[in-house]
């Protein structure tokens, strides 16, 4: 064997030994915090990925989570749009009858399509008279009760363009889907109305969260 090849031989024997030392499993911990998950370290290299059981279940918790949030977001800002824009027939697809409404002082049920959109009017007469121009409703929490039932709680600024017109609320909404239509059935808020419809007769902002919900 000639010395260059000898040469070469050390250096490819010496350099997969580094390798092979270098090489060792390192403890990391899933985003969704399914516990450590283990890491194939190769210098600074590291990949680490879930597997067998515990992969498919995270997955599935992550993907409804995700689900969840997204589709209660989307909800709530249609909804929260028709009554800026006066779109009862888009208000109304989205309730299902009878609605429950529970506030900080009542307990109160909308039966018929006519107290539906008697509320809906004077709720929009009243939002349009402070000068809101949109109704920024954020989704805090969300999660599936049953494969087609979310419930949620999301946060409502009335706004007058960047100026925010009363204090922060938060609802907590159940909605159900009925043959592929998300509709609303019961809805909890921080607000001291007593009667329906919901005119934001409290003036106080609330913590979050909210001890009610």
């Amino acid at each position: 064997m000639t010395p260059a090849i000898q040469i070469q031989n050390r250096q490819v024997t010496n350099c997969t030994g580094k390798l092979n030392s270098a090489a060792r499993i390192a403890p990391l911990r899933c985003a969704a915090r399914c516990g450590p998950l283990g890491a194939h370290s190769l210098g600074s290299a590291r990949i680490a990925f879930p597997f067998g059981r515990r992969a498919r279940c995270t997955g599935k918790r992550v993907l409804a989570g995700m689900l969840a949030s997204e589709i209660l977001q989307n909800f709530v800002t249609r909804m929260a749009d028709a009554v800026v824009s006066g779109r009862f027939e888009i208000y109304s697809a989205g309730i299902q009858l009878p609605f429950s409404i529970l506030t900080s002082a009542a307990s109160l049920n909308v039966t018929t399509i006519d107290d539906l959109e008697d509320g809906f009017d004077e709720f929009t007469d009243m939002v349009l008279s402070r000068g809101v121009t949109k109704i920024v409703q954020t989704v805090k929490y969300a999660a599936f009760e049953m494969n087609d039932c979310i419930v949620g709680i999301h946060q409502a600024k009335l706004m007058d363009g960047a100026h925010q017109v009363l204090p922060d609320y938060y609802s907590k909404m159940w909605i159900t889907n009925f043959d592929g239509v998300w509709k609303a059935t019961k809805t909890h808020n921080t607000t001291n109305d007593s009667r329906w419809p919901i005119l934001l007769t409290r003036l106080a902002t609330d913590p979050w969260p909210p001890e009610e919900l």
